[in-house]
């Protein structure tokens, strides 16, 4: 929502050296939208994107 990105935004101003990767949070229960990766250390989870910088990850 809008509203949530304003607080983002007031805590965390993105700078030019950003990193933006894939992460795979660990789920092994029952639902279609896991993912499974058999080479990754956790291969079985929910696939999110995460952006970090100078020791801040927002996901």
């Amino acid at each position: 929502s809008i509203y949530i990105q304003a607080i983002n935004l007031s805590v965390w101003k993105p700078g030019r050296d950003l990193a933006v990767d894939e992460i795979i949070v660990r789920f092994e229960g029952r639902l279609k939208e896991t993912t499974t990766v058999p080479n990754k250390p956790i291969p079985t989870g929910y696939k999110v994107w995460g952006a970090a910088q100078r020791g801040f990850l927002l996901v």
